[in-house]
C-alpha cells in the first residue's frame, strides 16, 4: 500500500531521526507525540517494514529505517526544490539561464559565480556551455545561450551588447628543453 504514503509522513520520519525521539519530534513539529507516533506507524504500515526499533526507551532506526530515511531526505529535498522553482516561475523568474563561457575564464571565477547564482536563485537551472574562439558569440547569437563570457574572439558589430568584465593574465609556457625556452 505504498500509494498511501504521504509527504507529511516522510517529514515526521526525518524529524524523529533528527531529534532522536518521538516526543522531541512532536515538539519540533508542534504536534502531539501521539500524532507523531501515528504518522510513523502509518508509514511503516504503508511500506510494510519497521522503521524504528521500539524495544528500548530511545527508538533507534532499523536497517530498513536508515535506508528509507535516506530516500525520504532525497524526496523532501526534491519537493523543496520543486516548490522553490514554482515560486520563482510565479514571480517571473526564468526557469533556466544558459551561459556560454570561454575556456580562458578561470575555473575559480566560474565556480564562484555558479555558487552565488545557486544561492540567489535556487529554483533556476544554470546551464553552462564551454566554447572556444567565436563559439561564445555564436551561442549567444543563435539563442542557445542567454549570456556569454568571452576573450573577445568573434565578438564584433552591433549584434551583441559587449561589456568589459575582467582581464585574464596569459603567460607563455614551454618545456625546459624546448627551443623556445
Amino acid at each position: 500500500m505504498i500509494e498511501t504514503m504521504t509527504l507529511d509522513q516522510l517529514t515526521v520520519l526525518v524529524a524523529v531521526a533528527d531529534t532522536g525521539s518521538f516526543s522531541a519530534a512532536g515538539r519540533a513539529l508542534r504536534r502531539a507525540q501521539s500524532g507523531v507516533s501515528y504518522a510513523v506507524g502509518q508509514l511503516e504500515e504503508s511500506l510494510g517494514v519497521a522503521l524504528f526499533d521500539r524495544s528500548t526507551r530511545t527508538p533507534g532506526l532499523t536497517e530498513a529505517g536508515r535506508a528509507v530515511l535516506a530516500e525520504a531526505r532525497g524526496v523532501l529535498e526534491r519537493v523543496a526544490r520543486l516548490r522553490g522553482r514554482a515560486q520563482a516561475l510565479a514571480g517571473g523568474v526564468e526557469p533556466e539561464v544558459t551561459l556560454a563561457v570561454d575556456p580562458m575564464l578561470p575555473l575559480a571565477a566560474l565556480t564562484t559565480v555558479a555558487t552565488a547564482f545557486r544561492a540567489r536563485w535556487p529554483g533556476v537551472t544554470l546551464r553552462v556551455y564551454t566554447e572556444a574562439l567565436g563559439g561564445v558569440a555564436a551561442r549567444v547569437l543563435d539563442g542557445t545561450a542567454r549570456l556569454g563570457v568571452s576573450a573577445g574572439f568573434g565578438v564584433s558589430g552591433g549584434a551583441l551588447a559587449v561589456e568589459p568584465l575582467a582581464q585574464v593574465r596569459l603567460r607563455p609556457v614551454a618545456a625546459a628543453g624546448a627551443v623556445l625556452a
